[in-house]
Formats: structure tokens, sequence, C-alpha cells
């Protein structure tokens, strides 16, 4: 919850709290819920999801993305938090593409092979012993 309040602009908590009161945890609850089930969506292709643990990355996709749909159906104005949307969504196509969690090893993309090592440059003279 207070990642979500934190995410908000201040006039605009100010003003849901003036509305809301002691429903304001409430309303936001019933974003965050949302937020995490836009997440759940666009992550389970690559990961199991609900997380049991949330990655600290996800908890901030998820507060940034409460934060918006707050905004948007308080104010009608959702360009006041467009910023968070708009960076909530790159968070979320790294990770797809990505197909790693902060923190996780990295294991090669489903499909494709990784490969290693330093890149070495060979001369027309080396290579002619060969």
């Amino acid at each position: 919850m207070a990642d979500v309040r934190g995410e908000l602009y201040l006039p605009l908590v100010t003003q849901m709290e003036r509305q809301f009161g002691e429903e304001l945890p409430s309303y936001l609850e019933g974003h965050i819920r949302r937020a995490d089930d836009y997440i759940d969506a666009r992550l389970s292709r690559s990961f199991t999801v609900p997380f049991d643990r949330p990655p600290t990355v996800v908890v901030t996709i998820s507060a940034k993305l409460a934060a918006y749909f707050a905004t948007a159906h308080f104010s009608e104005t959702e360009e006041l938090s467009e910023d968070k949307y708009k960076a909530a969504k790159e968070m979320l196509t790294d990770l797809q593409v990505s197909g790693v969690l902060p923190g996780e090893q990295e294991e090669a993309p489903r499909g494709l092979i990784r490969g290693g090592g330093a890149e070495q440059v060979f001369t027309d003279d080396a290579m002619s012993d060969w």
C-alpha cells in the first residue's frame, strides 16, 4: 500500500484522502489487484505466476500501475500518471524479453542457444599456417 501511495503525486493523495477517508486503503487495494492481474497476464508465458514472494521489481511495477489506475479512475485525467504507466510497461517488457528476474541465475531464453567466450580476431597471416 505504501508503495502505491509513494507513486501518487502528493496533491492527488490529499484529494483522495479527503474523498475516501478511511476507505482509501480499500480503494487502492482494488487497483493493486487490477495491476497484479495485468502483471500476471503479461508475465505468464515467461514465469510461474502469481509469485509467492514477488521480487522487488514486480512490486515496483505493481505500484506504478496501481497508481496509474487509481489516478485515471479518480480524476479521469490519467495523463497525470502516464509516465508511471509507460515505465511499468517498459519494465514488464524487459522482464518478458530477458526471461530472468533480478537475482536469479540467467538462463537462455526458450529455444535459443547462448555461447560465450572472448572475441578473437585472426589476421590472414596467422591463418595462412592452417
